[in-house]
Protein backbone atom coordinates (compact mmCIF):
# COMPACT_ATOMS: atom_id res chain seq x y z
CA UNK A 1 0.00 0.00 0.00
CA UNK A 2 1.70 3.18 -1.26
CA UNK A 3 1.64 5.48 1.71
CA UNK A 4 3.50 9.12 -0.34
CA UNK A 5 0.29 10.77 1.67
CA UNK A 6 1.00 10.16 5.33
CA UNK A 7 4.16 12.85 5.71
CA UNK A 8 1.20 15.53 4.20
CA UNK A 9 -0.97 13.94 7.11
CA UNK A 10 1.82 14.17 9.71
CA UNK A 11 2.69 18.11 8.44
CA UNK A 12 -1.18 18.85 8.85
CA UNK A 13 -1.91 17.14 12.14
CA UNK A 14 -0.21 18.04 15.66
CA UNK A 15 -0.60 14.23 17.28
CA UNK A 16 -1.98 11.06 16.26
CA UNK A 17 -4.41 9.13 18.94
CA UNK A 18 -4.48 5.65 17.80
CA UNK A 19 -5.86 2.08 19.89
CA UNK A 20 -3.30 0.07 22.34
CA UNK A 21 -3.92 -2.77 20.39
CA UNK A 22 -2.42 -6.17 21.83
CA UNK A 23 -1.40 -7.03 18.18
CA UNK A 24 0.62 -10.87 19.35
CA UNK A 25 -3.01 -11.25 21.16
CA UNK A 26 -5.25 -10.55 18.23
CA UNK A 27 -2.53 -12.71 16.01
CA UNK A 28 -3.70 -15.51 18.21
CA UNK A 29 -7.34 -14.74 17.61
CA UNK A 30 -10.14 -15.39 15.42
CA UNK A 31 -9.21 -12.16 12.97
CA UNK A 32 -5.38 -13.66 12.71
CA UNK A 33 -5.19 -13.53 8.78
CA UNK A 34 -6.42 -10.37 8.94
CA UNK A 35 -4.34 -9.02 11.35
CA UNK A 36 -1.49 -10.46 9.75
CA UNK A 37 -2.79 -9.74 5.85
CA UNK A 38 -3.08 -5.64 7.44
CA UNK A 39 0.06 -5.49 8.56
CA UNK A 40 -1.18 -3.10 11.87
CA UNK A 41 1.79 -2.96 13.61
CA UNK A 42 4.60 -2.15 10.16
CA UNK A 43 1.70 0.90 9.84
CA UNK A 44 1.74 1.82 13.33
CA UNK A 45 5.59 1.87 12.73
CA UNK A 46 6.43 3.79 9.72
CA UNK A 47 3.17 6.56 11.00
CA UNK A 48 5.55 7.08 14.29
CA UNK A 49 8.66 7.07 12.10
CA UNK A 50 6.43 10.07 10.01
CA UNK A 51 5.16 12.20 13.28
CA UNK A 52 8.68 12.06 15.05
CA UNK A 53 10.24 13.49 11.81
CA UNK A 54 7.28 15.99 11.30
CA UNK A 55 8.08 17.10 15.07
CA UNK A 56 4.70 15.18 15.79
CA UNK A 57 3.46 12.59 18.36
CA UNK A 58 1.63 9.03 18.30
CA UNK A 59 -0.44 8.64 21.17
CA UNK A 60 -1.97 5.16 22.09
CA UNK A 61 -4.92 5.10 23.80
CA UNK A 62 -7.03 2.22 25.72
CA UNK A 63 -9.45 0.74 23.14
CA UNK A 64 -11.37 -0.49 25.48
CA UNK A 65 -15.15 0.17 24.42
CA UNK A 66 -14.30 2.60 21.91
CA UNK A 67 -16.98 1.43 19.89
CA UNK A 68 -19.75 0.38 22.94
CA UNK A 69 -19.70 3.92 24.15
CA UNK A 70 -21.72 6.89 22.46
CA UNK A 71 -19.19 9.22 22.07
CA UNK A 72 -22.67 11.97 22.15
CA UNK A 73 -23.35 10.85 25.24
CA UNK A 74 -21.11 8.32 27.30
CA UNK A 75 -23.63 5.86 27.68
CA UNK A 76 -22.51 2.21 27.04
CA UNK A 77 -24.39 0.61 24.31
CA UNK A 78 -23.67 -3.14 23.96
CA UNK A 79 -23.58 -4.64 20.52
CA UNK A 80 -22.21 -7.81 18.68
CA UNK A 81 -18.90 -6.94 16.67
CA UNK A 82 -20.45 -7.93 13.42
CA UNK A 83 -23.60 -4.99 14.13
CA UNK A 84 -21.59 -1.89 12.04
CA UNK A 85 -24.20 0.92 12.95
CA UNK A 86 -24.44 2.55 16.84
CA UNK A 87 -27.58 3.64 18.11
CA UNK A 88 -28.00 5.24 21.47
CA UNK A 89 -31.22 5.64 23.40
CA UNK A 90 -30.14 9.34 23.75
CA UNK A 91 -30.66 9.59 19.80
CA UNK A 92 -27.16 9.87 18.41
CA UNK A 93 -26.56 7.63 15.41
CA UNK A 94 -23.51 6.49 13.05
CA UNK A 95 -21.38 4.10 11.69
CA UNK A 96 -19.70 2.03 14.12
CA UNK A 97 -15.94 3.34 13.39
CA UNK A 98 -17.24 6.96 13.33
CA UNK A 99 -18.33 6.72 16.99
CA UNK A 100 -15.27 4.96 18.17
CA UNK A 101 -13.08 7.38 16.16
CA UNK A 102 -14.72 9.66 18.17
CA UNK A 103 -14.05 8.20 21.46
CA UNK A 104 -10.55 7.48 20.45
CA UNK A 105 -9.78 11.27 19.64
CA UNK A 106 -11.49 12.36 23.03
CA UNK A 107 -9.24 9.89 24.91
CA UNK A 108 -6.46 11.14 23.32
CA UNK A 109 -7.10 15.09 23.72
CA UNK A 110 -7.54 14.35 27.18
CA UNK A 111 -4.29 12.31 27.64
CA UNK A 112 -3.02 15.76 26.11
CA UNK A 113 -4.67 18.26 28.40
CA UNK A 114 -2.89 20.58 30.37
CA UNK A 115 -3.49 18.95 33.75
CA UNK A 116 -0.82 21.54 35.72
CA UNK A 117 -0.92 24.69 36.86
CA UNK A 118 3.10 25.21 35.69
CA UNK A 119 1.22 23.94 32.11
CA UNK A 120 3.13 20.59 32.27
CA UNK A 121 1.27 17.50 31.03
CA UNK A 122 1.55 14.72 32.63
CA UNK A 123 0.26 12.06 30.35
Amino acid sequence: MPLSWLPTWCAASMSFYVEALNLQGLARSHVARDCHDQAWGAFLTILTDKAVEAGRSVIAVDARNTSQLCSACGALVPKPLGERWHRCACGYQADRDINAARNIYRLGESRQALTWSTGACVA
